[in-house]
């Protein structure tokens, strides 16, 4: 009995402490799940690019957004939403609620910012997420279909319609596509933001949530209005520059454009502006401006006047001056245009060094090293197709671009000779795109095959 008894007792005892350590976990349930929340937030998106696997919260900058350069981890809006989540976490647990109302409302200023950073403080993202959604739906996905066997059926594509960067005109463009391309970290501090605030704000007292109310509308509305203003006054110059041309005013015209240049640097980056001043410029035989070289270059390419339109911009390129980042864009644009027109028309070997000048021009060209991978494949440069596509997939987060990369990258491992190498690309093709990727599945097995012959040898 004495033996029964201590065995009761130990199981007594552990009960106990299982209780204890449960009831503490319970009561600081808070804690526990803020940390975890503020975790996914570093490591979650907080912009999703269409291709690149990049800005996670960790790394994507409060301020002064370059491409390639994730800039201070410590200033990031990841280490921000953390940072007041775990705030909201610790203000919930000691049941501090009017701090618990004002962090949830923080935590939606700061995904108001990210949005509108996104949006209107930073051009150059923003072009980027429209040259990576018009890279992978209107150049990649459509070179696989019309060149490369086709996989049976068809899939949902969520890329489909008019590429965005021709379809961002105005500032609200701007506003819903930068609202479509935020990433889960974004929307994960948007969801604990307003539970944060409404579960605070509902244990005040009613004259506590009406000024709360208040002052967070407020904030909301001024912050909006203070980021908007130069983008929209540079809408109304673009605006009112287009009534001066119409009215046949042209250096009243040319002023307004450049006042929307220096307003809002979104009309800077792009070459739209500069065509139209071109064609103003054009009229009165200004022929050596770098606006005529852009104008000049852009009817020559509606055209398909390929090198004369690279000839003219390659031209201007030692003089552009601020706008040199801009040309660059253009002539890769040029060259990658020219090598699929070769392409397209059966002089494979002619077009690898068209795609080879628009990387040099472009190194983030996904387009142009897609075709030159598969271009050097089907003029026996396997190896090189291996070194171009091997960084490529380092950085893709797009499964059916990566699986398309993993595919071609089988291809060549089979015409170099090495089946295990072919076996391991198709099978990761395979694993991250399923979906009728039949491509990927009938290599794989007819790696598996081939390896099984060796065997067999």
């Amino acid at each position: 009995m004495k033996v029964l008894d201590w065995f009761i007792a130990i199981g007594l005892w552990f009960a106990r402490l299982g209780e204890r350590i449960l009831m503490w976990f319970l009561h600081n349930w808070a804690l526990f799940a803020g940390l975890a929340c503020a975790a996914l937030v570093l490591i979650s998106h907080w912009v999703a690019l269409t291709i690149t696997n990049r800005l996670a919260g960790l790394h994507a900058p409060l301020f002064g957004y370059k491409s390639d350069h994730p800039g201070s981890a410590l200033l990031s809006w990841g280490v921000a939403a953390a940072l007041l989540i775990a705030a909201s976490a610790f203000t919930c647990r000691f049941k501090l609620w009017r701090s618990l109302s004002i962090a949830g409302a923080a935590l939606l200023l700061l995904t108001l910012g990210g949005l509108l950073q996104v949006a209107v403080g930073e051009p150059e993202l923003l072009k980027e997420i429209g040259d990576e959604e018009a890279q992978w739906a209107a150049s990649v996905n459509a070179f696989q279909k019309k060149y490369l066997p086709v996989n049976q059926g068809v899939e949902p594509d969520n890329a489909s319609g008019a590429p965005l960067s021709t379809s961002i005109v105005t500032v609200w463009d701007r506003l819903i596509v930068a609202r479509y391309f935020m990433g889960r970290g974004w929307y994960l501090t948007v969801v604990i933001g307003l539970l944060a605030f409404f579960y605070g704000r509902a244990r005040l007292s009613r004259r506590g949530r009406a000024r709360l109310t208040i002052w967070t509308v407020v904030m909301v509305f001024s912050s909006t209005a203070i980021a908007l203003a130069r983008p929209l006054a540079a809408q109304m110059a673009v605006a009112r520059g287009q009534i001066a041309e119409a009215e046949g005013k042209p250096g009243l015209a040319i002023n307004r454009y450049r006042e929307a240049m220096r307003l809002d640097e979104w009309f800077a980056i792009h070459a739209a502006l500069y065509v139209r001043i071109g064609a103003i410029d054009s009229s009165f035989g200004r022929t050596n401006t770098l606006e005529y070289g852009f104008y000049h270059s852009q009817l020559l390419f509606n055209q398909k006047n390929y090198l004369p339109a690279i000839q003219e911009l390659e031209k201007f390129l030692p003089n552009a001056g601020s706008q040199t980042r801009l040309v660059h864009d253009l002539l890769a644009d040029r060259w990658t245009a020219y090598g699929t027109a070769l392409y397209a028309g059966g002089a494979v070997a002619a077009a690898i060094p068209a795609w080879q000048k628009a990387l040099l021009h472009d190194p983030a060209s996904w387009f142009a090293g897609f075709c030159l991978s598969r271009a050097y494949f089907e003029v026996g440069r396997y190896r090189d197709s291996i070194e171009l596509i091997l960084p490529m997939t380092k950085l893709v987060r797009d499964p059916e671009f990566r699986s398309a990369l993993d595919t071609n990258l089988g291809d060549n491992y089979v015409r170099i000779g090495d089946l295990a190498q072919a076996k391991l690309a198709y099978r990761h093709s395979y694993l991250i795109d399923y979906v009728l990727n039949w491509r990927g599945l009938s290599d794989m097995i007819g790696a598996q095959n081939g390896i099984s012959l060796e065997m067999s040898d």
